[in-house]
């Protein structure tokens, strides 16, 4: 890996001030990830900087030790975070926000919602839950405080019983099983992050870490199982915009270019799927948490006080709404009616 490669990927010109490029670094989200290669340039930073630095390396190790002891404690599967910074040179530093979690069961999710609460006083964000005619998933965003509370973004984890949650408004849907190559099953994480944001200057580094990675691993292998595993994950759009905004700043090898041809072919096909098939889309459901007061079980029981629908859980109670909009006297209502649910 280049030691200039987030300057390559921000498309700041070769004979940019260090301050100039520290300020798109900044807008851009990759400040800590960019002063790392500084200092692996023996380029002197402030002492601020390198306090900074030092902070968001603390906060990394942290979120990758959360990661394995959740795992160890509890079965759930680890994605992104460390299992994409194991394969980049240890002076990059690959900032992280979050932890996250998949879940076998729904069983499993509430352990590992528990655990989290109990070890590190994470509390539930927001308690989604996604349903199909055939199934039902749930995503819970849990946080606690940074080392710098007042400064820094809290701690998360985001923990799910799907492996990838789609995008009702393009009309991907709900994924559950994952590729038994731990780096493509990652390839494909990065590219879900399209159903979220527009791809971000991170996710092309994790895109630029994993190619490089998979051409070594499987060479003229590559190009037949990306394209099938994708097409089968229903990913292929979003893999062609993430191929393309990379290659758009560093170059990614002839394999790329192959696989960028078939996926550009197959995409189409995947667009009118998409719009034909609305049934396989789920409802989503925002849970607000009302309160924490924890309902017997490892299951959420699903109520509804006359029209509201609210969700008890082993964290607590939730009110479930179809939009994110809730105004104040919609809230007053349910938290008397969890209030009656809890006795």
């Amino acid at each position: 890996m280049e030691f200039d490669i987030i300057e390559q990927l921000l498309g700041s010109p070769p004979d940019a001030p260090l301050w100039q490029v520290a300020a798109t670094a900044n807008r851009k989200g990759v400040l800590a990830s960019w002063l790392s290669t500084v200092v692996a340039r023996d380029i002197p930073i402030t002492v601020g900087a390198q306090e900074y630095l030092e902070r968001v390396r603390r906060r990394v190790a942290t979120l990758h030790g959360v990661g394995a002891q959740v795992r160890d404690r509890t079965g759930v599967t680890v994605i992104k975070g460390e299992r994409i910074a194991r394969h980049m040179p240890p002076w990059l530093i690959r900032n992280s926000g979050d932890v996250d979690l998949i879940a076998e069961d729904e069983q499993m999710l509430w352990r590992t919602v528990i655990d989290l609460r109990d070890s590190y006083g994470a509390i539930a964000q927001s308690v989604s839950v996604l349903r199909t005619p055939s199934e039902q998933h749930f995503v819970i965003a849990m946080k606690w405080p940074a080392e710098e509370p007042l400064l820094d973004k809290p701690l998360g984890a985001d923990i799910a019983t799907c492996a990838f949650c789609g995008d009702v408004p393009v009309g991907a849907p709900i994924r559950t099983a994952m590729s038994d190559d731990e780096d493509i099953r990652e390839l494909h994480t990065v590219a879900e992050e399209r159903f979220q944001r527009k791809f971000s200057v991170k996710d092309l580094l994790d895109f630029l870490v994993l190619s490089r990675r998979l051409d070594q691993r499987l060479d003229q292998a590559l190009a037949h199982r990306i394209v099938a595993e994708t097409m089968e994950q229903r990913r292929t759009p979003e893999l062609l915009n993430l191929i393309a905004k990379t290659r758009s700043w560093v170059d990614l090898g002839a394999h790329w270019d192959g696989i960028e041809r078939a996926l550009a072919s197959a995409a189409p096909a995947e667009k009118a799927r998409r719009a034909e098939r609305a049934d396989e889309l789920p409802a989503v459901y925002y849970g607000y948490p009302l309160d924490t007061t924890p309902h017997p079980g490892m299951a959420a029981e699903f109520h509804r006080i006359d029209d509201l629908d609210l969700a008890t859980t082993p964290i607590g109670t939730c009110l479930l709404l179809s939009g994110e909009e809730l105004m104040l006297a919609e809230l007053e209502r349910a938290q008397r009616a969890a209030a009656s649910l809890a006795g």
